[in-house]
């Protein structure tokens, strides 16, 4: 009998060729395999009721963005996408700035030989080469939305931007009065809806860090550092709530 796709394929019997790995975290739980699907095993679930044993399947997977499934342990659940598990049991380990690619685009075809680590700048030639993105940086859907608002908001003479219509202000003004070649809003705009002073946001953090300050997103107050957390999970190792806030953060919680 022939087979479906294997992210479609349910049937408990292996797939000439498939091995099959444990889940990391997840030893005696789950099993994932070379052909990007995901095994529950038989084993002893514990419930209000008592304890049961559940039988070993296929799992099946979501159709969203991702291929993803929700996995359960001790009773807690997470998501988990399927992708990552075949990469994390059987390739290498990722580099910041690598991801996980799909080689022929097809987020649902998780096989180990149609996943590859690279640099993210690698993937998204790729996506170029096969149409996916018709600019090096810019997908389709940011293309469309750019082009419609040039046609808006952008003057042109003899091929050359002259002028912009801000699109909060509704002004023409010069390119000069806006931050960025592609900015829609205008400096002045910008400030106000960010609210920033005309040395800049950024400027000023820099200037208070400077002096060993830092201001709190919460209570507003400027405080010395020491009165933050550093943070293993912010890629500057920062936090933007003082010590008192966070506290006062978790009480509350």
């Amino acid at each position: 009998m022939e087979r479906l796709k294997p992210h479609l394929d349910r049937i408990l019997d292996d797939i000439d060729g498939e091995e099959w790995r444990d889940v990391f975290g997840y030893d005696g739980y789950y099993q994932v395999s070379n052909f990007g699907r995901v095994k529950s095993l038989r084993r002893l679930v514990n419930s209000r009721h008592g304890g049961r044993w559940v039988n070993e399947k296929i799992m099946a997977q979501g159709w969203d963005k991702c291929s993803s499934m929700l996995f359960s342990k001790e009773g807690t659940t997470e998501t988990q996408h399927i992708p990552n598990l075949v990469a994390d049991a059987f390739l290498r380990e990722r580099k910041p700035n690598e991801e996980i690619c799909h080689l022929n685009k097809l987020i649902h075809d998780s096989r180990l030989e149609n996943l590859k680590i690279m640099p993210i700048g690698d993937s998204q030639k790729i996506n170029y080469e096969l149409g996916i993105q018709d600019k090096y940086r810019f997908n389709k859907i940011r293309a469309k939305f750019l082009k419609k608002h040039r046609e808006e908001h952008f003057i042109y003479s003899g091929g050359v931007l002259v002028a912009k219509i801000c699109k909060e202000c509704k002004r023409r003004l010069l390119p000069s009065d806006y931050y960025e070649e592609q900015d829609f809003i205008c400096k002045k705009c910008r400030k106000e809806k960010e609210g920033t002073k005309e040395y800049g946001k950024n400027l000023n953090r820099g200037k208070l860090a400077g002096k060993g300050f830092r201001k709190c997103h919460l209570c507003g107050e400027t405080k010395s550092l020491t009165e933050f957390y550093n943070c293993k999970r912010n890629p500057f190792g920062k936090t933007y709530s003082c010590k008192k806030c966070q506290l006062a953060k978790r009480k509350a919680s």
